[in-house]
């Protein structure tokens, strides 16, 4: 027999006895916890399988502490910060300030000429070469490097294969 099917011959067997001494038989027979024999109690109930009627539980009442609690956190007010203004620091000379000053000016037009976009690179002349002009340039830079010689028993084409 099952679980279940035991609870129900302990609930007929038992039906004029309060729940609370029920669900103590039937935990004792077929060797589950009081909450589960609860549990099948109240689904035996529920779905008409057996005698019964479930009672509502109450809890004991929490005790009290003996000192209360408030809800809300105390929070602490800050002071408020009083700004002053700050005197100038005047170690400086108007002239060593002034050095600075051309110092720092310089120093940003170089780092802007550096990184600016659209400049050419030092020593460019800045013009625009025809393809013609770019063809010449380029075959005679490659004339110079050693490393565009073809050696003799192989042609340029050859090379160009290779590499």
């Amino acid at each position: 027999m099952s679980k279940r099917s035991d609870a129900i011959e302990i609930m007929k067997a038992n039906a004029k006895l309060p729940m609370a001494e029920v669900i103590k038989l039937i935990a004792d027979r077929i060797g589950v916890t009081d909450a589960n024999a609860k549990s099948y109690y109240r689904y035996i109930v529920q779905h008409n399988l057996g005698p019964g009627t479930v009672e509502k539980s109450t809890r004991a009442p929490k005790a009290k502490s003996a000192t209360p609690k408030s809800s809300k956190p105390k929070l602490i007010k800050a002071k408020p910060i009083k700004l002053t203004d700050k005197p100038k620091v005047t170690d400086k000379t108007v002239e060593e300030l002034a050095d600075i000053r051309a110092k720092n000016l310089q120093r940003l037009k170089t780092v802007h000429k550096k990184y600016a976009k659209g400049q050419y690179a030092d020593g460019a002349s800045g013009r625009e070469h025809t393809d013609e002009e770019a063809r010449a340039e380029v075959t005679n830079l490659e004339n110079e490097l050693d490393s565009f010689k073809a050696p003799k028993f192989l042609n340029m084409s050859d090379v160009r294969a290779l590499v």
